[in-house]
């Protein structure tokens, strides 16, 4: 664990149970907590990341915070783009992977508690990727291409 942020692959590895309802605000509040806690910037941070299991990220988008629990991938859209990513739970550790440039997704919406379905593009795009991914157990070094 490196300032509160799990580094052990493989409890990283272990895919996350759904997150009840009731649940959301406070997971919300730990993983921004930890997220303005780090020393480095992080543009998304998954509850396994801080050692909870539910299925509850968070990311930055511009200047809020968006939570998002329960998310499924709904549809990639069309190209795919291959980029750099950082992890904060795999410090100092660069992957390039591709990731769709277009994502919609399903998931509780923190304000209302209800289903919405969104589209995220471009850097969000990828964003929601990683995050899910962290969700389903798997590491963007499970994605990287080679360069």
């Amino acid at each position: 664990m490196t300032n509160g942020i799990i580094t052990d692959m493989k409890s990283l590895r272990v895919p996350c149970d759904e997150c009840a309802i009731e649940d959301i605000a406070s997971i919300e509040s730990e993983l921004i907590s930890a997220m303005n806690a780090s020393e480095t910037r992080a543009a998304g941070l998954a509850a396994n990341q801080i050692g909870i299991n539910a299925r509850v990220f968070v990311m930055v988008n511009g200047s809020e915070i968006i939570t998002i629990a329960n998310p499924k991938i709904i549809r990639t859209f069309g190209k795919q783009s291959a980029s750099i990513e950082g992890c904060l739970s795999l410090p100092r550790v660069q992957s390039m992977v591709k990731r769709s440039v277009k994502v919609t997704i399903g998931y509780t919406n923190r304000s209302t508690l209800e289903y919405v379905e969104r589209t995220f593009r471009q850097f969000q795009a990828r964003v929601v990727q990683h995050e899910i991914d962290h969700l389903n157990g798997i590491l963007m070094i499970d994605r990287e291409i080679k360069r």
